[in-house]
C-alpha cells in the first residue's frame, strides 16, 4: 500500500496538472485542475490570513482521513497547529473550521 510520504517523495508525481489524493486503501486518485482553481484558492488564503490575526491560511492542503489522504483547496490552521505540521507531509488532526 502506498503511503502519502512515499508520493509526495516520488519525482514521477511533481508537475502534475492533476490534484492526487490517496484513498483508503492507498490508491492514487488523479483530479483535472485548471489554472483559475489556483487562482481562487490563492485569493481564499490571502483573504483569511487578512482577517484573521490567530493562524494561517494554506493551499492544497494534505489532510490525513479516515478514507486516505485529502488535499483541501483552502484550509485555516491556528497557530499552535500550523507550527505542529511545519515538516509533516499532512495534517492531522485535520485544520480546524471556521
Amino acid at each position: 500500500m502506498l503511503t502519502w510520504e512515499q508520493l509526495c517523495d516520488d519525482k514521477r508525481f511533481e508537475d502534475l496538472p492533476f490534484k492526487i489524493e490517496l484513498n483508503g486503501r492507498g490508491q492514487i486518485i488523479m483530479s483535472p485542475t485548471r489554472y483559475y482553481r489556483g487562482k481562487h484558492s490563492n485569493r481564499i488564503a490571502s483573504l483569511l490570513e487578512e482577517h484573521q490575526r490567530w493562524g494561517e491560511g494554506s493551499v492544497d492542503c494534505a489532510v490525513e482521513t479516515a478514507d486516505g489522504v485529502k488535499v483541501a483547496d483552502v484550509a485555516w490552521l491556528s497557530t499552535g497547529l500550523a507550527k505542529k505540521m511545519r515538516n509533516a507531509f499532512a495534517c492531522s488532526p485535520a485544520p480546524q473550521k471556521r
